[in-house]
């Protein structure tokens, strides 16, 4: 726990983090029931709250268990104060509550548990080496796009990615779409525009996709979100890796091919505005 701030928050609750504890019982722990979003919070304003909160509700109105979004926001601001800092990096998590060791369904009436974690946030980071992940995703599933506790999937993927030397992997869904990274959403130009999947893809929508979209939008850019092969892909000028944890990060080798990383008129452009990258 070295790089998370001293205390953490369990259920409104304020806590050291080396004594924080959840239940054994807790169908978040056992099964990574829940779901998750990671936040930038910056002199106090957590970036795109509206977008993290309507993407986390979603997620647990699919999962089948509610959880009170009112204090969340307000829990978020008073770990920061306990903590003596104003800008962080938040993962907030709304877990299942506690339940049958093996029977699903009696943790659906407990009530979740809600766990806020922070940490310092990172420097930005210098250009990436970007390849392809062998674990696809299922865009059919019902818990397709939704970020969830169970992450073993992108977990092992980013793993097997950097013991390959490479800073993120693209993971295609089962039609060969491409559905973006492990834990980046992804934005490239072509000479045909500038591109990026569709959510009906099965990636995890993007809070930092949506803000690129919307300053792209403000001066006459449109972002085409279509499925897209990596065939596709390979066409790129410019690759970026899009989220809350690394801001706007370039990629400077994509499948072996170099890319202009941070000299890309369009990673200088987003680096310089978006508010995550001014730290």
């Amino acid at each position: 726990m070295s790089s998370m701030h001293a205390k953490v928050m369990i259920d409104g609750k304020l806590t050291a983090a080396p004594n924080a504890t959840l239940p054994l019982t807790s169908a978040g722990l056992l099964y990574g029931s829940g779901a998750f979003t990671t936040l930038r919070v910056l002199d106090e304003k957590i970036f795109g709250w509206l977008f993290h909160r309507a993407r986390l509700q979603r997620s647990l109105e699919i999962l089948g268990f509610k959880a009170p979004a009112s204090h969340w926001q307000a829990d978020i601001l008073r770990l920061l104060k306990a903590n003596r800092v104003r800008s962080a990096q938040v993962r907030l998590a709304i877990l299942e509550g506690e339940g049958d060791l093996w029977i699903a369904g009696k943790a659906r009436r407990a009530q979740p548990q809600v766990v806020i974690v922070i940490k310092p946030l990172a420097a930005p980071k210098s250009p990436a080496r970007v390849g392809l992940s062998r674990w696809p995703l299922h865009a059919g599933s019902p818990l397709a796009g939704l970020k969830l506790g169970a992450y073993v999937e992108p977990w092992l993927s980013l793993g097997e990615a950097r013991e390959r030397g490479w800073q993120e992997a693209i993971r295609l869904n089962e039609h060969g779409q491409i559905a973006g990274g492990c834990r980046c959403a992804l934005l490239w130009t072509s000479p045909a525009g500038i591109h990026a999947p569709a959510d009906s893809c099965g990636g995890v929508p993007s809070s930092t996709l949506a803000w690129a979209e919307a300053y792209l939008a403000r001066t006459g850019r449109r972002v085409s979100r279509k499925a897209y092969s990596v065939r596709a892909l390979l066409a790129c000028r410019e690759l970026l890796l899009l989220s809350a944890g690394v801001g706007v990060r370039s990629v400077s080798t994509l499948l072996g091919r170099s890319l202009p990383g941070d000299a890309g008129p369009l990673a200088r452009e987003l680096q310089k505005a978006y508010p995550a990258n001014s730290v």
